[in-house]
């Protein structure tokens, strides 16, 4: 993740012995800083894979999530820190199902070597709302309390999300359904499954 004055790049690592972390590379001085994330099953790599960055447009504040262990955790880029951290839920029940589907991703087959998802986390622009992916479906978080709001297609493993310029639609890749679903990204409804995309992987980007 870029910010938007193009002077840093957050990427996210994994380390077993001191747990995730996000690498902040400031461009223009050449020097990196990180910033740690909470160590729960920080040696368990299938749970560690499903951590995801989203950012708000203003660039203020990074959201750090992992559905696996239904954390979230608040982000300040300015100071360096992670401000508040919450476990949500619904993650207990939801840590089995998606561990199991990235165990899957890592074992190579005869065709292709597997992944983590693409796009595990997703931002309303007015950074109301942080979408997250669950063992089935995705859940919606309120940034200000960072508290559940829903549990959305919760019948449905999903790989991959992202939300059209306004934030009207929300978009859903399920690679083990091979569906591209259209959503309302306020009440969380189906609005129609798009046809045309054969095994979707992930959506990079909307229009």
């Amino acid at each position: 993740v870029a910010s938007p004055d193009g002077q840093w790049v957050y990427s996210l690592y994994l380390n077993e012995a001191k747990g995730p972390f996000i690498h902040m590379l400031n461009l223009n001085g050449r020097y990196a800083i990180c910033v740690f994330l909470p160590t729960t099953d920080k040696e368990n790599l299938s749970k560690q894979l499903l951590w995801s960055l989203a950012q708000t447009r203003d660039g203020q504040w990074l959201y750090a999530v992992n559905g696996a262990l239904g954390i979230v955790s608040e982000v300040d880029p300015n100071q360096l820190q992670v401000r508040r951290t919450v476990t949500l839920p619904m993650a207990a029940a939801s840590a089995l199902g998606i561990v199991a589907r990235v165990g899957t991703w890592l074992r190579p087959s005869a065709s292709a070597k597997g992944s983590g998802p693409s796009g595990g986390a997703a931002l309303t622009p007015d950074s109301a709302i942080l979408f997250v992916i669950a063992e089935h479906g995705l859940f919606a978080v309120n940034t200000s309390d960072l508290a559940l709001r829903g549990h959305y297609l919760s019948d449905m493993p999903l790989s991959s999300i992202n939300l059209s310029p306004d934030g009207v639609r929300l978009y859903a890749v399920s690679e083990e359904k091979s569906k591209l679903l259209s959503l309302d990204a306020a009440t969380g409804g189906t609005i129609r499954e798009i046809a045309g995309a054969t095994h979707p992987w992930g959506v990079l980007g909307v229009g």
